[in-house]
């Protein structure tokens, strides 16, 4: 697993941070009652989408994701304005899932936007 670059330009058109943490709840089906377990797990995911760009600039980002699926590599991703001041920032991620995928309209207009999961080690 390696720490890749990512491309500079341009930047995310849209951030969608969530915050998940780790507890089960069991509720007894005669009574109803509920018992809540909170474990010590949690995660951020994020996605994001990237605005509109040309072919040139697409090809740029669709090998730096590519690359990323590859080999479960990593990147670090810079969340200062989309969490709260006492997550730290930048924040090493990697892509969830295994596949990558991006429209592209009649005008050769590029659209991508995927999804990226916090590492936690």
């Amino acid at each position: 697993m390696a720490t890749l670059t990512k491309p500079s330009a341009p930047g995310w058109r849209s951030v969608k941070p969530k915050f998940t943490k780790a507890k089960a709840r069991n509720t007894s089906p005669f009574t109803f009652q509920s018992q809540t377990y909170l474990h010590a797990g949690s995660k951020w995911t994020f996605d994001l989408e990237l605005p509109s760009m040309s072919t040139a600039q697409a090809l740029t980002w669709m090998t730096f994701l590519r690359n990323l699926c590859a080999n479960d590599d990593t990147f670090a991703l810079a969340v200062t304005n989309y969490v709260p001041a006492d997550v730290s920032s930048p924040m090493t991620v990697r892509l969830v899932g295994n596949e990558i995928n991006w429209d592209i309209d009649c005008a050769k207009r590029f659209g991508i936007s995927f999804t990226v999961e916090q590492v936690i080690t």
